[in-house]
């Protein structure tokens, strides 16, 4: 049914001077309110409504993921800061274990001399026994023949006791530091050991805590993923929508014929979907405003108004970000104050391609298009070319 109202309407727009009946410009009008919904049954403000909501997610969900990564970046460094310390402990285990072997060996030694004086100390015994014990020490006086042999045997007999009695002092003594020495070397590896293991217990904890991190990085990539592919889907959803919408502002520009003079005949739809005119051309603030502003549509997209070629994309004192095209016919359109645009010199664009997002920049009061229409180099109002609404 569509196609058979296009068709009459380009029909009549070739054959009649005059305007449109009512019924086909009701008819076209018509047919954009059915179009307005998507595949899916949602409408433009549905859809984007939902795509700030996928939008929203997919923040947090960067966000999430951003503080996880900083988590298993701390869990790294303290992994490595444990591990580091394992090192060293175990570094001081194996010195304590060496310090424990030449200790041995001091003991292996002190041992052996301690069986040779137990063998001194034996033989004097077995000396004394065999001797009668104490008493063979006064025959030694007494067998003296002199009083200076007396009393070098008594220094004598003192100096052999005085020994007998060193031995056994270093006997204990040396045992003593034996058992001392033993019982610290035992407790610092048992030290040593505890704290190892509670290193080892700390590391793994970080490995599991890092693990769970990454698991929840995981989950939220699959969660990212699924919720990009839906935005997808809107965004597919809205260009068809913007795509239908071009169409039917296609269909309305050939309903209503634009024809003030031979010399301004042209084939524009307006470059917004939906607004309202904020300013037309004319006087404004002591100055002449050269095009018109359009605001508040239902779609951000700004639309190439006709076929042509970009003859400049980019920033103009006062306008902002600017689109200028040459269509080629001697009409030659801007677009100014975008908050982006997508095109650049020498691209070739069809009617109704998006060229850009409405925006404020240049020196703009708020969110709007400033239209300027040029036939061969000569300002134009807009109204004159664009179609009815």
């Amino acid at each position: 049914m569509k196609k058979v109202i296009i068709t009459l309407l380009l029909i009549l727009s070739a054959g009649v001077g005059g305007g449109f009946p009512s019924f086909l410009i009701s008819e076209v009008s018509a047919s954009a309110n059915v179009n307005d919904k998507g595949s899916g049954g949602l409408t433009r403000a549905e859809i984007e409504n939902k795509l700030k909501a996928a939008n929203t997610d997919l923040g947090k969900i960067q966000d999430k993921q951003k503080k996880a990564m900083k988590e298993i970046e701390k869990l790294n460094k303290s992994v490595t800061d444990v591990q580091q310390k394992i090192i060293s402990r175990k570094k001081q285990v194996v010195e304590t274990e060496e310090e424990v072997k030449v200790l041995q060996e001091e003991i292996t030694r002190l041992e052996e001399q301690i069986e040779q004086r137990n063998d001194i100390v034996n033989s004097r015994i077995r000396t004394l026994h065999e001797s009668g014990g104490v008493i063979s020490y006064i025959n030694v006086l007494v067998g003296a023949n002199s009083f200076d042999e007396f009393l070098d045997r008594a220094r004598a007999v003192s100096i052999i006791m005085e020994a007998d009695q060193d031995i056994l002092s270093n006997h204990q003594a040396d045992w003593d530091a034996l058992e001392e020495s033993r019982s610290k070397l035992n407790n610092k590896i048992v030290l040593l050991q505890e704290m190892l293991n509670e290193l080892q217990n700390l590391e793994k904890e970080l490995k599991i805590k890092k693990e769970e991190q990454e698991r929840s990085i995981v989950q939220m990539e699959e969660n990212k993923e699924k919720i990009q592919n839906e935005i997808k889907v809107l965004q597919n959803e809205k260009s068809k929508l913007i795509e239908n919408t071009v169409k039917i502002e296609q269909a309305k520009s050939t309903s209503v014929k634009i024809k003030k003079s031979s010399s301004n005949n042209s084939s524009f739809i307006w470059p917004t979907i939906g607004g309202v005119i904020t300013s037309y051309q004319g006087m404004r603030w002591g100055a002449f405003h050269k095009g018109i502003d359009i605001a508040g549509p239902s779609d951000y997209s700004i639309l190439a108004a006709d076929s042509g070629e970009i003859t400049f994309s980019g920033w103009r004192n006062g306008y902002g970000n600017t689109v200028i095209i040459d269509h080629n016919n001697g009409y030659r359109t801007q677009y100014a104050h975008l908050a982006s645009y997508n095109v650049q010199a020498g691209d070739t664009v069809s009617q109704g391609n998006v060229i850009g997002i409405m925006g404020t920049t240049g020196r703009s009061t708020g969110i709007h298009l400033d239209f300027e229409v040029y036939k061969d180099g000569r300002l134009l109002n807009p109204m004159d070319v664009l179609p009815g609404r």
